[in-house]
């Protein structure tokens, strides 16, 4: 019980953050007025979480909860997750699940909405249900002490309210429509990372990410970034990404997808540190 106490390793984190922003596309919701109560919004998400390790087995097992509020979202939220180094400590076996359950409140855009409330009786907004649970699956390894990888997988199922209340949508006929998006998705992105190190001075960092989900979006990305150290206090960073993604070809009930490809590429630039 001693040994097991001495290798072990525990620790608690309890943060809470508040933000205040603004807005304008928020601020569009109410097209007619210069500023609108909807420009600008606070929100304050504390967080408790703790982890304890098992140095002598390489264990780690964590979990934590949080809460999020602002005006028009809720979102109360928890995870548990486990991790397992390989015997020679040279690998990692990372899983976490997390669960949120959010309540949205429905601000429509202003000419949508029914009644005579004219934006100011907050009660009428009404409010729906947005629940999302979320599987991470990771698997790190050190090749040897100049390359790493990593493998990375997860599943993501949301059901409910899942569109933006004050979205609208444009209709070829003129109409003008609150964004209806389907209730249910569900979400696989699977990727990798490679890191190499290039002496003492350069690090080689590579990613590829594919993505896809139920309703039949799919996008590719690839990033490359190198990072050289030209001091001690400063560094810099040239990096290329390259990102694809095709529309979605199905049609469900007021859920007008596009179809297309959109091809984002980002040139190299520089970051100092």
């Amino acid at each position: 019980m001693l040994n097991e106490i001495k290798d072990s390793t525990k620790s608690d984190a309890l943060a809470s953050v508040i933000d205040h922003y603004t807005s304008a596309f928020l601020d569009m919701i109410d097209l007619k007025a210069n500023s609108s109560a909807s420009h600008a919004d606070t929100r304050i998400y504390p967080s408790l979480g703790w982890s304890r390790e098992n140095e002598a087995k390489g264990s780690t097992i964590m979990g934590g909860v949080s809460f999020s509020a602002e005006f028009d979202y809720q979102s109360i939220g928890a995870n548990i997750g486990i991790a397992q180094k390989t015997p020679n400590r040279m690998g990692e076996f990372f899983a976490r699940f997390l669960a949120c359950l959010d309540q949205v409140i429905l601000v429509t855009a202003i000419e949508l909405r029914s009644g005579n409330t004219g934006g100011r009786d907050h009660e009428h907004y009404g409010n729906s249900g947005r629940n999302t649970f979320v599987l991470l699956l990771s698997y790190s390894q050190i090749i040897n002490k100049n390359f790493q990888v990593e493998l990375l997988a997860d599943k993501v199922q949301q059901t409910g309210f899942l569109s933006l209340p004050f979205h609208r949508v444009y209709f070829t006929d003129g109409s003008v429509h609150q964004e209806n998006l389907p209730d249910k998705r569900f979400k696989i992105p699977v990727g990798m990372r490679a890191n190499c190190f290039l002496g003492d001075q350069i690090i080689l960092r590579t990613s590829y990410r594919y993505y896809t989900d139920d309703w039949g979006l799919k996008s590719n990305t690839v990033s490359i970034e190198t990072p050289v150290k030209i001091s001690p206090f400063a560094s810099v960073s040239p990096f290329y990404r390259f990102y694809s993604q095709t529309g979605t070809p199905k049609s469900r009930g007021s859920f007008i997808p596009l179809q297309k490809k959109v091809y984002a590429l980002l040139p190299f630039c520089f970051r100092y540190k």
